[in-house]
């Protein structure tokens, strides 16, 4: 028995060893490996490795799918990959799983899953939205990886190892003796002469041409045989699948990202029309296809092989999902009797109840719009829906679609309360909810009401993704309305509080005890108020001039009227405005019996006598009273009009607008300060209205009353307009060249010139504020501390609100901590950093002093890891500033190869930020090029930095 068992661990032993020593060496060729060997790679490369990676591939796909939250209102999205917004949460279990690949295909590069390998590879970067490295790997894998060509190469090897053999076999012939081949010969001569001798045919030797010509004939016959060999099978069965049209496939979708448009297609269409092309790929080819034309916007040319794709596509998910595309490619180029039965074809393959929903809501839709229903009868549809229980969750939707119907009608006021409507059902769907602000954004828009058009820009850009391709239009309108929107609310509420200033002293405390009243049930119902208005978190527009300190007056804050509006509204309905409404003795009123209204005065008079003084000044603090208040209301409205009016014009290119804001500037403030720029822009804007007389009108006037002013210069000389932007250029040359010399350290020259400039150019000209400032950083080097803060302050108060004054400030700051900065350490805003796109980028993490570097540092090295591994990005201290208690501590994270590459790291710590660093740490992140990096460690301050990168960066 012993000896039994001992055989039985010999015979396992000697199979290991002889399975390890057939299989392991990873070096051989793959003719040169056995049966075992083969049978070895192929399942240690699939089974270990490889299937890792999968499986993280699969995880990743689930998580983007789950994460993603459809927009009905727009066409969805063929590939959720290509618009998940933070694809650095993917980074990590990419960046894995081709680190798996990576090391099956090293150790096993003979197995038939390598071409797998990098098919993985190449998905992997896709996923994370690095195109050109997805492009690398799946090129790659199509030139190197095709079936046929690698048969062709087996079927050569396989030639040259028979050839090799038949070599063998003459050379051992050869050894033969003479004698052999002598009793050879006279055997075949025998032979010969029987079957003479019985009458037989005996075949004479071929000619050498004879056989040649069967030679070639055999060859061909060979050639034709291999190639049908060599073609690609219809089914692999149990066999191995080569990844050749699937990389085919992958790298068509990633050219398309590349914009890389001809060569896409080249493959596309290469791929669909192969006859040998996989049932599973061919779908998929047909939707990429698609999706070229819709990456384009060419959205008639997706239909045709979006429907292929979904005639070819067997489960009904994907079948339901690519027809609705399909449907709302039919409504974007307006077939709306296509798109209807569409719609109604998805409902066959029981779509999700979301998706459902949203079919039986453009089906009302366009039914109407195709000519089969009134616009009555898709209103009664769609009320219907929004009765059912069922749709309860998803009224915002239905109230928006109500509000297109009644935009299409023209009906504009009716469509605004729609879409009001659909915010005050809408309180998780962000995406519905960024539509709704943003057509009641585009009607105020339209409407030319530009205060609460801002405000909905305003609340659109907070909800709207970025990644969505209207997010620029909202943002760029948002900002260009921000000073017209303030301008109007100057105009309107000093006008108001002009007024106020008329009324008694009696009449000013009831409205102050009503004002008092509505904040304080507007209070009580904060908590319940709807989402109809602007989202929190809007940007105010803060009210200049006189008037810009705070006030909690009712008629200061146009939020809160509004509030108290409709909070009265709630509680005592629409009533007309009229004196002493509370005592109307008209039928209905509730408050008709004299018995409550005594009661009502009673409670009136006692409420009035309990307001306090303090309640009341607060309340009336900034009505404007006295003469000399009421000139500065007055001062505040003329400088807003002014404004307004060429805002209007340079904002907005709204000619009609600008001329009514400065005709009214003018009839209200005749002999103003601004009547020659406001006739100057009249002027302009009429001809640019083709209002040939008005625009005379105020050429003429320009040139009778302010002749020698350069407005007049301008009228009357072409060239003289020519000449000023030829001037303005030698002033930034001449400062360029006084910064330079004091950055090369000839501050004396430096000084001398920033003097010069003021009799040069004259005090007026464009670039004297930074003169002024570069004046003082030559004094501070050269006339010590004393010197350098007068004359920062000098610059402090003669440009209030610039870029100068905000760095003379921060400079006094730094000064007055006791410490004098470096010579040449001072910064200018902006005008020391240059934009380079291409040179090499770090990014900045600034903390508060009080941060514990130590630990942020681990933080952010774990975060690096985790996200951006294959880069190997190092991290250094850096400590901004002279004096430790204020030392700004940061972190330089390096090194980017430009400025893209440093930004999409900055983009993910935005999207990823609860795991870059711990807790509630306050921290501020730049990508910063290498020239102005050493800029700030040059003035040792980060401030002006953040409003280039503001600028420069996050602007673009």
């Amino acid at each position: 028995m012993k000896r039994t068992l001992r055989n039985r661990y010999w015979i396992h032993t000697l199979l290991i060893i002889t399975l390890v020593s057939s299989s392991c060496v990873t070096q051989k060729r793959k003719e040169d490996l056995s049966a075992l060997g083969k049978v070895y790679h192929n399942t240690t490369a699939r089974y270990n490795g490889y299937f890792n990676a999968k499986e993280l591939m699969a995880a990743t796909e689930l998580g983007i799918s789950a994460s993603h939250q459809d927009n009905y209102n727009q066409l969805l999205p063929l590939y959720l990959s290509t618009v998940n917004e933070n694809p650095q949460s993917v980074a990590p279990k990419m960046d894995v799983a081709i680190e798996k690949v990576t090391r099956v295909v090293a150790l096993h590069p003979q197995s038939q899953w390598v071409d797998d390998c990098y098919l993985l590879v190449g998905q992997a970067h896709y996923y994370k939205q690095d195109y050109e490295s997805a492009e690398k790997a799946l090129r790659y894998l199509v030139n190197n990886f095709d079936p046929v060509e690698m048969a062709k190469e087996e079927a050569a090897a396989e030639a040259r190892r028979e050839k090799k053999k038949q070599q063998t076999s003459r050379k051992k012939a050869k050894k033969k003796s003479a004698k052999k081949r002598r009793r050879q010969y006279i055997r075949e001569q025998k032979k010969r002469r029987r079957l003479r001798k019985k009458g037989k045919k005996v075949e004479t030797k071929k000619s050498r041409k004879e056989e040649i010509a069967e030679a070639k004939k055999a060859e061909i016959e060979a050639a034709k045989k291999a190639e049908a060999q060599f073609e690609e099978p219809d089914n692999y069965g149990l066999k191995h699948r080569p990844a050749h049209q699937e990389g085919q496939l992958w790298l068509g979708r990633t050219l398309i990202e590349r914009d890389n448009y001809d060569t896409a297609l080249r493959f596309l269409n290469n791929l669909i029309q192969n006859p040998k092309i996989h049932d599973d790929l061919l779908p998929k080819a047909w939707e990429a296809l698609a999706y070229y034309h819709v990456y384009r916007g060419d959205y008639g040319s997706a239909i045709q092989p979006l429907e292929q794709a979904i005639a070819t596509t067997k489960g009904k998910k994907e079948k339901a999902r690519r027809g609705f595309i399909l449907a709302q490619l039919y409504e974007e180029i307006n077939n709306g009797a296509q798109a209807y039965a569409t719609y109604k074809n998805v409902l066959k393959n029981n779509p999700g109840f979301e998706m459902e929903f949203n079919c039986r809501l453009n089906m009302a839709l366009n039914s109407w719009r195709s000519g089969n229903g009134s616009p009555q009868q898709a209103f009664a549809s769609l009320d219907k829906m929004a009765k059912d229980e069922k749709n309860y969750e998803y009224r915002d939707q239905i109230y928006y679609a109500m509000a297109e119907i009644a935009l299409e009608q023209g009906e504009k006021d009716e469509a605004i309360a729609l879409f009001k409507e659909s915010l005050s059902y809408n309180s998780t769907n962000t995406l519905q909810k960024a539509e709704s602000y943003l057509a009641l954004a585009d009607l105020f828009y339209d409407g030319e009401k530009y205060v609460p058009a801002k405000l909905y820009y305003d609340s659109t850009a907070l909800v709207m993704k970025k990644s969505d391709e209207r997010f620029l239009r909202v943002n760029s309108l948002s900002t260009n309305l921000e000073d017209i929107a303030k301008n109007i609310q100057i105009i309107e509420n000093t006008d108001s509080l002009l007024a106020l200033g008329l009324k008694s002293e009696e009449e000013l405390k009831k409205l102050a005890f009503d004002q008092l009243k509505a904040q304080q049930e507007a209070t009580r119902a904060a908590a319940t108020s709807s989402n109809s208005g602007p989202v929190n978190g809007a940007r105010a527009l803060p009210v200049g001039g006189a008037l810009q300190s705070e006030s909690s007056f009712f008629a200061y804050d146009d939020r809160a009227v509004k509030r108290g509006i409709r909070e009265f509204q709630r509680k005592w309905g629409n009533r007309t405005l009229s004196d002493n409404w509370r005592l109307s003795s008209s039928s209905g009123d509730p408050f008709a019996n004299n018995e409550t209204t005594n009661e009502v005065v009673e409670e009136t008079t006692t409420a009035l006598d309990a307001l306090t003084d303090e309640q009341l000044e607060a309340l009336l603090s900034n009505i404007p009273r006295t003469n000399s208040d009421r000139s500065k209301a007055e001062l505040s409205i003329l400088d807003a009009m002014f404004d307004l009016g060429t805002l209007y014009r340079d904002r907005l290119q709204n000619n009609e607008k600008a001329t009514e804001a400065l005709e009214e500037l003018n009839r209200r403030f005749p002999r103003s300060n601004y009547e020659l720029e406001s006739w100057y822009y009249l002027y302009l804007s009429y001809y640019e209205l083709n209002n040939r007389s008005k625009s005379f009108e105020y050429r003429d006037k320009i040139l009778d009353r302010y002749a020698s002013s350069k407005y007049a210069r301008v009228l009357t000389d072409p060239e003289y307009a020519e000449r000023l932007a030829n001037e303005e250029l030698a002033v930034n040359d001449y400062y360029d060249e006084a910064y330079d010399a004091f950055n090369n350290g000839q501050t004396q020259k430096a000084r001398d010139m920033a003097l010069d400039a003021r009799t040069k150019f004259g005090m007026d000209n464009p670039l004297q504020a930074r003169f002024d400032l570069l004046h003082a950083l030559a004094v501070g080097k050269m006339d010590g501390e004393t010197a350098y803060k007068n004359s920062l302050n000098q610059v402090i108060a003669k440009y209030p609100n610039t870029d100068e004054q905000r760095t003379a400030r921060e400079i006094l700051r730094m000064l007055g901590g006791g410490s004098r900065l470096p010579v040449g350490a001072e910064e200018q805003a902006q005008g020391n950093f240059r934009l380079n796109d291409e040179q090499v980028h770090f990014v900045i993490v600034a903390f508060d002093p009080s941060i514990n570097l130590n630990t942020a540092k681990a933080n952010v090295s774990d975060y690096n890891r985790k996200f951006h591994r294959p880069q190997r990005l190092t991290i250094s201290n850096v400590f901004l500033g002279n004096n430790a208690d204020d030392r700004i501590p940061m972190l330089i994270v390096r090194r980017f190869k430009d400025r893209a590459e440093a930004m999409k790291y900055h983009d993910g710590v935005q999207q990823n930020s609860g795991e870059f660093i711990e807790g509630n740490t306050n921290y501020d992140i730049f990508a910063i090029s290498l020239n102005n990096y050493r800029e700030i460690l040059r003035s040792k301050s980060i401030e002006s930095y953040k409003t280039f990168f503001s600028d420069n960066y996050l602007g673009r």
